[in-house]
């Protein structure tokens, strides 16, 4: 189920941001500035030389990755406690979230976070739960 729900994400975030009505930087930051509810984290940028404004990632880049961890947590408690599958995932996300960061900055342009943190978490947990013998277990995990 959870491979269903971060695909489906990630899918989402591919579509709306490079297939949507207008190019990928209007289509993300349009979206998110146009929204009133708290969906969004604003986090300032910390750039010498550079006017504070403040960086924008949506409340899904960080629930979806915690939901993740909570899962994986509750895995190695029932069946596999000797296992890194919750370490994997804060490993995955941190180097999702240096990826995302380097190529905004690379590019000069928004990113879509998703698109880097779920690839990374994904791989981190099946690297995980096959190097520790865990991955039928984990796949009729629900």
């Amino acid at each position: 189920m959870l491979l269903f729900i971060t695909i489906f994400f990630f899918m989402f975030d591919l579509i709306w941001s490079f297939l949507g009505p207008a190019s990928p930087e209007q289509n993300i930051s349009t979206f998110s500035r146009n929204l009133a509810f708290p969906l969004k984290v604003m986090l300032p940028k910390i750039v010498p030389g550079v006017a504070t404004k403040c960086a924008e990632m949506g409340i899904g880049d960080v629930i979806l990755p915690g939901l993740c961890y909570k899962l994986m947590k509750v895995f190695e408690r029932e069946h596999a406690q000797n296992s890194a599958l919750s370490l994997s995932v804060l490993i995955g996300y941190f180097f999702g979230l240096s990826c995302c960061i380097f190529s905004m900055i690379f590019w000069n342009q928004v990113q879509p976070v998703n698109l880097f943190v779920i690839p990374f978490v994904l791989i981190g947990i099946l690297g995980a739960a096959t190097g520790s013998g865990n991955i039928m277990t984990l796949a009729k995990f629900s």
